[in-house]
Formats: structure tokens, sequence, C-alpha cells
């Protein structure tokens, strides 16, 4: 059997973060952005003060920051941003264009960190977009060297856990993808999709 744990704003709670860590064996720790500002970048209320532009380049930054200095293995849900474009705005972000410059930088630092990024289904089975998104995302980091991903359905309940990812493993594939990360004492291992 193996454990592990999502954290969320690792960078923001290091000593906490590394006592649960150091009080556990956890196969894979999943780091996650949650809350920019004090405001929850899955909520309408992130959009409170902001245009979608803004609200969107704000949460990139703050992602990148993480990526920076947290302790984790996987980048989960990058995309958790797209919730709150889809509750605020009804928007749903098909293109990452306009934030490619710092959705590039995250790529980069979790690439130089030998961290992964996952691919996350919750938009699509929530019907809050798809994944058409995530797709090019994913070609960025597959064209910058980028090689170590998961699939995850951030199921918060028990008929949601595995929920599209065989859209995900399609997904993985159209970028050039043909292995998928799993982890085991926190040392990433690769299988073949």
């Amino acid at each position: 059997m193996r454990a592990g744990v999502e954290v969320g704003e690792p960078h923001e709670h290091p000593e906490a973060v590394a006592a649960l860590l150091a009080a556990h064996e956890f196969d894979v720790v999943l780091g996650s952005l949650h809350f920019v500002n004090d405001l929850p970048s899955f909520s309408r209320r992130y959009f409170r003060d902001q245009t979608l532009e803004e609200g969107v380049a704000s949460y990139f930054s703050a992602l990148a920051a993480l990526a920076v200095a947290g302790d984790f293995d996987v980048l989960a849900h990058f995309d958790i941003i797209c919730r709150a474009a889809y509750r605020a705005f009804g928007a749903v972000i098909a293109d990452y264009s306009p934030y490619e410059g710092l959705m590039r930088q995250v790529l980069r630092i979790l690439i130089e960190r030998g961290k992964g990024l996952e691919i996350n289904t919750a938009i699509a089975y929530r019907r809050m977009g798809d994944l058409a998104s995530t797709l090019q995302v994913l070609r960025w980091y597959r064209e910058m060297g980028g090689d170590i991903i998961t699939l995850g359905s951030d199921a918060h309940h028990p008929r949601d856990v595995g929920a599209g990812c065989d859209g995900a493993l399609d997904l993985a594939r159209s970028a050039g993808f043909d292995r998928l990360a799993t982890y085991e004492g926190r040392q990433v291992r690769r299988v073949s999709i």
C-alpha cells in the first residue's frame, strides 16, 4: 500500500510541512495552491476585486513562488484557477497563451527541481471546462524537457475517484508522453502508457 499527502501552500508554511513530512513516511507529496492573498483560488470570491486577467496572472505568479520554495514532488491541479473563473464569470479558460510567460516560468522551475506536473481531470468532469487548455500546457512542458506527469481526479467523493482518467491518458499521449510517473518513498518511478 502506498500513501500520499497534499500540502497546500507549502512555500508559506515550511515548518508545518517539514514537521508533517518528518512524522510520516509518504510515497508522494502533492503541492497545491488554494489561496492567493488570503482569497480562495477555487471560488468566485477570488475575483471579487480583480478582472479575469488580473486574477489569473496573480495566481500564476503565486504558483511560481510555490514551485520555487515548496517541499513537494508533484504540482497538483495547476489549473484550479479555472474553477474560480468559471464560478465568477462563467468563463472557460480554453487558452493559456495570454499567460504563457508566467506558465512557462512555473514549468521551468518544476523541470529544474525535478518535480512532476499533474494532469487533473476535475474541471472536465465537473463541467467547468475541458482539458484542451491542459494539453497546451503539457505540450509546453514536454517541449521544455519536462517528463514527469501524473494523473489526478481531485476526488472529494468516492464516486469521483479516477473520473476522467481515460481522457487524461489520451491527453498525455497527444502531448507526446509515453510514460506516467508513480512514486514510492518520494522517488519517481515510470510506467508505460
